[in-house]
């Protein structure tokens, strides 16, 4: 469930009284829209406000009002000669609307709606209420836009990214590694340059079983060799080990 759904249920909850609620949005096109309500009928009402250019859900978020705008016989209040008799024909003899409030200057974020079979039902309202849920419902949901802009944000960096072409290759071709796939053969030698005792290029030169290093003239063992039986193996074939 959405924030605006929440809205909708706790709005019917504090105006028991309301036959119907419905929540106006002010887009930044300047356009309006209802996205949800209580009753398709509140649609309709809603509509009407947006054909007319009247009512109190304009009223209370196009102008620097108190918020709370309310009209007690929309088939005479000579405020909205429209927009009034069109919706008294559909059965709503009052309304109520509060502004959506996030700060700043007018137009506000949109306004809650409240319709009213029983004119003497809205002269009875909890304003102070009303106001509360206004305010929290408009925080609630500017914080649900921002959540909404930010993802969409980074989906759209996200996408641009898996599109990027890759570097263009290099057209000297991928560069040999030293010693790797030049066609050379070893030399005998080892990488500071002196050449291997034994004569040979490869078995008898420093790291490998037979060859004696360089540096100290000591016998060298192949890495990962157990010493032990290294020396042991030496032993055996009469080898020496110093």
């Amino acid at each position: 469930m959405g924030v605006l759904e929440r809205v909708m249920q706790r709005a019917a909850s504090v105006v028991p009284a309301a036959a119907m609620v419905s929540v106006t949005l002010h887009e930044a096109n300047g356009q309006v829209h209802t996205p949800v309500e209580t009753d398709p009928l509140a649609a309709r009402a809603d509509e009407i406000h947006y054909r007319t250019g009247e009512g109190p859900c304009l009223e209370a978020t196009a102008t620097s009002s108190s918020g709370f705008t309310s009209s007690l016989d929309l088939a005479h209040d000579p405020r909205y000669p429209r927009f009034g008799p069109q919706v008294a024909e559909l059965g709503m003899n009052a309304v109520c609307a509060t502004e959506l409030f996030t700060g700043g200057d007018p137009p506000r974020l949109g306004a809650l709606n409240y319709y009213f079979r029983d004119a003497a039902a809205a002269a009875d309202v909890y304003r102070d209420a009303m106001l509360l849920l206004a305010a929290h419902a408009a925080v609630g949901l500017h914080a649900a836009r921002n959540l909404a802009a930010e993802q969409l944000r980074t989906s759209v960096e996200l996408h641009h990214f898996r599109r990027a072409p890759l570097a263009p290759p290099d057209p000297a071709g991928p560069r040999p590694v030293p010693g790797r796939g030049s066609g050379s053969r070893p030399t005998g030698r080892d990488h500071a340059g002196h050449r291997r005792r034994g004569g040979g290029p490869r078995g008898t030169g420093p790291g490998r079983p037979g060859g004696r290093s360089v540096h100290t003239g000591y016998p060298t063992v192949r890495r990962g060799t157990d010493p032990l039986r290294w020396f042991s193996r030496r032993l055996s074939a009469g080898g020496a080990v110093s």
